[in-house]
């Protein structure tokens, strides 16, 4: 498909999806995707629940794997060798 009539096929087909709003006030970002929309309500709702783990490391994440991919940092491989400050 080609420019306008891709952009009009995608615009029909994703306005018959079901809309998932965050609530949060003046936010109203939308997903078609109820679990997309948990993870982002993390973000207004407080503290990470995904906490380092490794010693004197205080980071903490809202998604499971950006803490997978903050964990590089900490491998002996060299693969990051950067320190979390």
């Amino acid at each position: 498909m080609h420019g306008i009539l891709k952009s009009i096929v995608l615009n029909l087909y994703l306005g018959s999806l079901d809309r998932f709003r965050c609530s949060w006030p003046r936010c109203g970002k939308e997903f078609t995707v109820a679990s997309r929309l948990t993870t982002h309500f993390r973000i207004h709702s407080g503290k990470p629940p995904y906490l380092c783990g490794y010693k004197d490391c205080q980071k903490a994440f809202h998604t499971s794997s950006s803490l997978s991919h903050h964990r590089v940092v900490h491998t002996d491989q060299g693969l990051r060798p950067y320190v979390c400050r």
